[in-house]
């Protein structure tokens, strides 16, 4: 799952523009290592936790604006960086939220990542949480202009 795989359309659905075969992504000259975890790289194991690895780095990339993961680094670097369990780091405009389901995306042991449906569920509650906040502008929207000197005179 890469950023540039999902094209977004008038109407700001996402679709799936591009998929690679799970067994061509391992064997391939220059597999997309950046996205892959550590079981496909070093032991040539695939499912569908992978996938959910590969998520959290289209995460990373979204809170990123489509900045490539590991974009400074060469790929025996990155292959470093993934052997040691580096995380990418979070994102400046990504709240600490979205980080922490990024962070669950990439835990070591496959087995210990999140579901896709907890993935889901996990945004849909981020997501009404951003939703409930009230963003109309208050109905008195008289404003008092203070000057340096004026602070003494004002009345609250």
């Amino acid at each position: 799952m890469k950023k540039r795989n999902f094209p977004l359309p008038v109407g700001c659905e996402a679709e799936i523009a591009k998929y690679y075969d799970v067994n061509s992504a391992t064997t391939r000259k220059n597999p997309p290592i950046a996205w892959l975890p550590p079981e496909t790289i070093f032991l040539s194991e695939y499912g569908i936790s992978s996938d959910i690895w590969s998520f959290g780095i289209l995460l990373w990339e979204i809170f990123s604006f489509g900045e490539a993961p590991y974009h400074t680094n060469t790929a025996k670097e990155i292959e470093g960086h993934i052997r040691q369990l580096k995380c990418l780091e979070q994102p400046d405009c990504c709240p600490g939220a979205i980080y922490n389901l990024m962070l669950s995306t990439w835990h070591k042991n496959s087995r210990q990542r999140p579901t896709i449906m907890k993935v889901r569920n996990k945004i849909e509650e981020l997501y009404e949480g951003i939703a409930k906040v009230d963003m109309t502008q208050p109905a008195d929207t008289s404003y008092i202009v203070l000057e340096p000197n004026d602070y003494n005179e004002v009345n609250f």
